[in-house]
């Protein structure tokens, strides 16, 4: 055999460039950002729909604050405008029977225990205050400060979620039983 001198060429020049990978897409998304969005979605429609059922459920105290703060000390007949608004507000929350009966000292006992006790022992005297004023031909106008204040407090701040004691649950299957 004979040699022959042939050149000898460098493996290296025979490797082909680097290829670079093309960069990570991030569209398809992964199963989990699916998920986590979709959550996200229902967490707002729902959050969305608690607030639109909150604001509904309470549209009736807003008004009655409304009409409270429309009623002056100087009108004659301030007692029964401020005792109507308070029975409106409650005939919006509680059954009928439950509150068309009240009167007087009952009446103050129903509302009182509606709120807290901090409240309450705020509230108290303004709303005896203003049942005694209801029967009075003349009423006090040195007295609206305190039974208004006491109203609109009520109204803010008493808790008008309805639930029927157990005497007065429908126990005949029919709605009006």
């Amino acid at each position: 055999m004979q040699a022959t001198s042939t050149p000898q060429s460098n493996p290296l020049d025979q490797l082909k460039d680097i290829h670079v990978p093309s960069g990570v897409d991030s569209w398809p998304l992964d199963w989990g950002w699916w998920l986590a969005g979709s959550l996200l979605i229902v967490i707002f429609v729902c959050l969305i729909w608690w607030f639109i059922k909150t604001h509904k459920y309470n549209q009736a105290r807003r008004e009655a604050i409304g009409c409270l703060n429309n009623i002056s000390g100087t009108e004659p007949n301030w007692p029964s405008l401020v005792n109507a608004t308070l029975k409106r507000t409650a005939l919006s929350y509680f059954p009928v029977g439950d509150i068309a009966q009240l009167s007087g000292q009952s009446w103050v006992d129903f509302l009182v225990t509606r709120v807290d006790v901090a409240t309450a022992t705020e509230i108290e005297d303004g709303l005896r205050l203003l049942q005694s004023e209801l029967y009075v031909s003349a009423p006090n106008q040195e007295s609206f400060e305190q039974c208004h204040e006491s109203t609109l407090l009520w109204l803010k701040k008493a808790n008008v979620k309805y639930k029927p004691s157990s005497v007065e649950k429908n126990t005949h299957g029919g709605q009006y039983a």
